[in-house]
Protein backbone atom coordinates (compact mmCIF):
# COMPACT_ATOMS: atom_id res chain seq x y z
CA UNK A 1 0.00 0.00 0.00
CA UNK A 2 2.78 2.40 0.89
CA UNK A 3 4.65 1.85 -2.38
CA UNK A 4 1.55 2.24 -4.56
CA UNK A 5 0.52 5.42 -2.73
CA UNK A 6 4.05 6.80 -2.97
CA UNK A 7 4.08 6.15 -6.74
CA UNK A 8 0.69 7.83 -7.16
CA UNK A 9 1.93 10.91 -5.32
CA UNK A 10 5.16 10.99 -7.34
CA UNK A 11 3.22 10.69 -10.60
CA UNK A 12 0.91 13.53 -9.55
CA UNK A 13 3.89 15.74 -8.74
CA UNK A 14 6.18 14.86 -11.65
CA UNK A 15 3.79 14.07 -14.50
CA UNK A 16 0.54 15.75 -13.50
CA UNK A 17 1.75 19.02 -12.04
CA UNK A 18 5.15 18.93 -13.79
CA UNK A 19 6.78 19.83 -10.44
CA UNK A 20 5.12 23.26 -10.53
CA UNK A 21 5.16 24.55 -6.92
CA UNK A 22 2.04 26.65 -7.62
CA UNK A 23 -0.03 23.51 -8.30
CA UNK A 24 -1.42 21.43 -5.48
CA UNK A 25 -1.92 17.73 -4.92
CA UNK A 26 -4.91 16.50 -2.94
CA UNK A 27 -4.55 13.32 -0.89
CA UNK A 28 -7.46 11.55 0.79
CA UNK A 29 -7.57 8.23 2.59
CA UNK A 30 -10.61 6.40 3.94
CA UNK A 31 -10.74 3.26 6.05
CA UNK A 32 -13.72 1.10 6.83
CA UNK A 33 -15.48 -2.22 6.38
CA UNK A 34 -12.30 -4.03 5.46
CA UNK A 35 -11.42 -1.58 2.71
CA UNK A 36 -8.83 1.16 2.41
CA UNK A 37 -9.30 3.76 -0.32
CA UNK A 38 -6.68 6.34 -1.33
CA UNK A 39 -7.39 9.22 -3.72
CA UNK A 40 -4.64 11.38 -5.22
CA UNK A 41 -5.63 14.35 -7.38
CA UNK A 42 -3.34 16.73 -9.24
CA UNK A 43 -3.95 19.98 -11.11
CA UNK A 44 -2.40 18.86 -14.37
CA UNK A 45 -3.97 18.51 -17.78
CA UNK A 46 -4.87 14.84 -17.22
CA UNK A 47 -4.06 11.86 -19.39
CA UNK A 48 -5.56 8.72 -20.89
CA UNK A 49 -4.25 5.79 -18.82
CA UNK A 50 -5.06 3.37 -21.66
CA UNK A 51 -2.51 5.15 -23.85
CA UNK A 52 0.36 4.72 -21.39
CA UNK A 53 2.87 2.28 -22.81
CA UNK A 54 3.15 -0.96 -20.87
CA UNK A 55 6.89 -1.40 -20.44
CA UNK A 56 6.54 -4.73 -18.63
CA UNK A 57 8.87 -7.18 -20.33
CA UNK A 58 10.96 -4.42 -21.91
CA UNK A 59 14.38 -4.84 -20.32
CA UNK A 60 15.57 -1.43 -21.52
CA UNK A 61 12.69 0.18 -19.55
CA UNK A 62 14.29 -1.01 -16.33
CA UNK A 63 17.17 1.40 -16.86
CA UNK A 64 15.02 4.47 -17.50
CA UNK A 65 14.30 6.93 -14.66
CA UNK A 66 10.53 6.67 -15.11
CA UNK A 67 7.85 4.59 -16.79
CA UNK A 68 7.20 1.86 -14.24
CA UNK A 69 4.95 3.69 -11.76
CA UNK A 70 1.56 2.70 -13.18
CA UNK A 71 2.67 -0.91 -13.59
CA UNK A 72 3.70 -1.01 -9.95
CA UNK A 73 0.51 0.71 -8.79
CA UNK A 74 -1.70 -1.68 -10.77
CA UNK A 75 0.14 -4.71 -9.43
CA UNK A 76 0.03 -3.57 -5.78
CA UNK A 77 -3.54 -2.26 -5.38
CA UNK A 78 -6.70 -4.39 -5.38
CA UNK A 79 -8.36 -1.90 -7.74
CA UNK A 80 -7.16 1.17 -9.63
CA UNK A 81 -9.50 3.73 -11.18
CA UNK A 82 -8.85 7.00 -12.96
CA UNK A 83 -11.25 9.92 -12.69
CA UNK A 84 -11.48 13.54 -13.77
CA UNK A 85 -9.75 12.95 -17.10
CA UNK A 86 -6.78 11.21 -15.46
CA UNK A 87 -6.18 13.92 -12.88
CA UNK A 88 -7.32 11.64 -10.05
CA UNK A 89 -6.26 8.09 -9.26
CA UNK A 90 -8.30 6.01 -6.81
CA UNK A 91 -6.58 3.00 -5.24
CA UNK A 92 -8.26 0.48 -3.00
CA UNK A 93 -7.30 -2.55 -0.97
CA UNK A 94 -9.88 -5.01 0.32
CA UNK A 95 -9.69 -7.38 3.22
CA UNK A 96 -6.68 -8.56 5.12
CA UNK A 97 -3.70 -6.40 5.75
CA UNK A 98 -2.46 -4.19 2.90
Amino acid sequence: METATHEALLNAHNHGNHADPRKRISFQAAFGRGTIVVRVTDQGEGFDPDRVRNSLGDESALLKPSGRGLIMIRSLASTVQFEDGGRRIVLSWKGGRP
